[in-house]
C-alpha cells in the first residue's frame, strides 16, 4: 500500500516539475506602459486592503476571542478573495 502512494507521489512530482519548466519566468514578462499605471493602482489598493485586514484581525483577536475568530475571519477573507 505504501509503495502505491510513493509511486503516485513520484509521478506527481515529476509531472509537476516538467509542467513548471514550460512556464514563462516572471522576470521575462514585459508589461505595456499603459498597463503599468493600472497595475500600480491595483498594488496600492491591495496594500491598503492588506493593512486594513491586519488591523481588523488584531481588533478581533483583542476583543472577540483569539484563534476562533482568526479562523472564521480567514475563511471569510478567502471567500471574498475567490468571489
Amino acid at each position: 500500500m505504501k509503495n502505491k502512494y510513493l509511486l503516485l507521489f513520484l509521478i506527481l512530482l515529476i509531472s509537476t516539475t516538467i509542467t513548471a519548466q514550460n512556464f514563462i519566468p516572471v522576470n521575462k514578462i514585459e508589461i505595456e506602459e499603459s498597463k503599468k499605471s493600472e497595475l500600480s493602482k491595483i498594488l496600492k489598493a491591495y496594500q491598503t486592503l492588506s493593512i486594513k485586514v491586519q488591523d481588523t484581525k488584531e481588533f478581533l483577536r483583542k476583543h472577540a476571542g483569539g484563534a476562533k475568530v482568526n479562523k472564521k475571519f480567514s475563511f471569510y477573507l478567502t471567500e471574498y478573495a475567490v468571489a
